[in-house]
């Protein structure tokens, strides 16, 4: 036997398979038909009166953090941020997309009083003679 006729054989073996297993299928009509009244098609009626839920804002607490830079050099964001840690400062940094690059913002904080992160900033400015921006904590 050549291998076309093999493959012929092997061919029709299938077919004669899937005919036997999709044949019965067809005719026995296994797929239950819904009648309407079979449909669950209650719908509560709608409230009377529209009820609105009053959510009241918490009072948020308000924070500050300082801006000292923005490198454009991972490494130099980093090197600056060990140093304000050195002196003891919470210092942190967030990466930002602009022009096809990335920058790293450099920030001091976060802090709620005001006047504290006031005297932050005069002191890292004595200190590393940075001049930094006191601007609203954004979570």
């Amino acid at each position: 036997m050549n291998l076309n006729q093999k493959q012929r054989i092997i061919g029709i073996a299938v077919l004669v398979i899937l005919i036997l297993l999709l044949v019965p299928l067809l005719f026995t009509g296994s797929a239950k038909v819904i009648k309407k009244s079979e449909l669950n098609t209650d719908i509560p009626n709608p409230p009377s009166k529209p009820v609105i839920k009053k959510i009241k804002q918490q009072n948020q607490a308000k924070a500050w953090v300082i801006q000292l830079g923005t490198f454009a050099d991972k490494d130099n964001a980093n090197n600056l941020i060990k140093k304000l840690q050195g002196k003891g400062f919470n210092a942190y940094s967030k990466q930002q997309k602009s022009a096809n690059k990335y920058i790293y913002q450099v920030f001091v904080g976060p802090e709620t009083d005001y006047n504290k992160t006031k005297a932050w900033l005069k002191n890292l400015q004595d200190s590393f003679k940075l001049k930094g921006l006191i601007i609203r904590y954004k979570i």
